[in-house]
């Protein structure tokens, strides 16, 4: 009897963490736009490519924390919330990077 492939988010990244790549593109593909979305919301940079360079750098660190084994599911829809908790972050943090390299006008020209 063949058994059936795991569909909710705490199944797909308990297989993510026992080394089952296969199982993180389902939850990549589920939450691509919606944190593409968070990402515009929540930004000072609305370009695609800030965007986009998020987007990636979220999903590898989300991949990394479940590898390493610091996801631990404890309710359904923990790992969304876990998803965009990370979000927040990264989203804050690139942020502050790319504000490093502004400089306002009047010290450009003094």
């Amino acid at each position: 009897m063949p058994t059936e492939p795991a569909t909710t988010d705490e199944a797909l990244a308990f297989a993510c963490s026992c080394n089952d790549d296969a199982s993180y593109e389902p939850l990549y593909r589920r939450y691509y736009n919606p944190i593409g979305y968070y990402i515009k919301r929540n930004s000072i940079y609305k370009d695609p490519s800030f965007i986009d360079d998020t987007r990636e750098i979220i999903f590898l660190k989300v991949l990394s924390l479940i590898k390493q084994g610091k996801f631990q599911p404890k309710f359904p829809g923990s790992f969304k919330k876990y998803l965009f908790e990370t979000a927040q972050r990264v989203t804050f943090d690139e942020n502050r990077a790319r504000l490093k390299f502004v400089r306002p006008i009047s010290e450009v020209f003094t």
